[in-house]
């Protein structure tokens, strides 16, 4: 009996995940691994969805000062309009990033999130808004050279990577970036990180313009026109989605 509730939880948890491809299927669970008697076995992977909200200051580069917060994210979804003032901006530059012989993270000109997850991450999509400018005009997809990064507890999860992407048009004059992590859960283990459903880990997500063609831009985020976030944890990547491995 136990053995065949748990193979039910699996089915019907991949069911419900592969009905929601795109994003996660917030507090629902899947393995990826069953022993051979058909028994859900490893981490659990639960979703969830969060929205990033600026800090301190509508200005999300000011973080990189030190005077005040980065933008975070939360589980809460922004519901405020731009048209009563809410929302914040982070500007991105490509070209000092790509002069430099290591194009690491430089908060002063790329995007940088901070925020908690609580429980094993398999993976995660970001979802992010932007005024790309160096782009077709925000009817038409455009191509974009963009750099992301990935640090949990301190250790580097994902270095500086390239990756390119076809920007889709998000409505209210901006563009829209979606593309995904994988292969998180093996790397925190490969870095020495406490991994398990109660482990509570310290997220930093990068990602902004890199290169000439790039150029410049501005990463919105925190109003209901404009839900930046991340879909942590999707049981099946949406089709045509880009995505980058952590190599492990």
């Amino acid at each position: 009996m136990p053995g065949r509730i748990s193979r039910r939880f699996l089915i019907v948890a991949l069911v419900v995940l592969a009905a929601i491809p795109a994003s996660a299927a917030d507090g629902v669970c899947y393995f990826k691994s069953t022993d051979a008697a058909g028994n859900p076995t490893g981490p659990s992977f639960c979703g969830q969805l969060v929205w990033f909200h600026q800090g301190t200051t509508k200005a999300g580069n000011l973080g990189a000062t030190g005077a005040t917060a980065f933008p975070s994210w939360n589980t809460t979804k922004p519901t405020a309009s731009v048209t009563g003032g809410a929302g914040g901006g982070y500007a991105t530059n490509g070209v000092p990033r790509q002069m430099a012989s290591d194009p690491a993270t430089d908060p002063y000109v790329l995007p940088t999130f901070k925020g908690k997850f609580t429980g094993d991450i398999d993976n995660m999509v970001a979802e992010v808004f932007l005024f790309a400018p160096a782009t077709a005009a925000a009817s038409t997809p455009g191509a974009y050279s963009g750099s992301t990064e990935l640090t949990i507890d301190g250790k580097p999860i994902l270095a500086a990577t390239p990756i390119a992407l076809s920007l889709q048009p998000g409505g209210n004059a901006v563009m829209k970036a979606t593309f995904a992590i994988t292969d998180i859960h093996g790397a925190m283990t490969a870095a020495g990180l406490a991994t398990g459903p109660e482990a509570v880990h310290d997220v930093t997500f990068s990602f902004g313009a890199l290169g000439l063609a790039s150029a410049t831009g501005v990463i919105v985020y925190d109003t209901s026109e404009v839900p930046s976030g991340i879909s942590f944890n999707v049981g099946t990547l949406a089709e045509g989605v880009p995505a980058i491995s952590t190599g492990s």
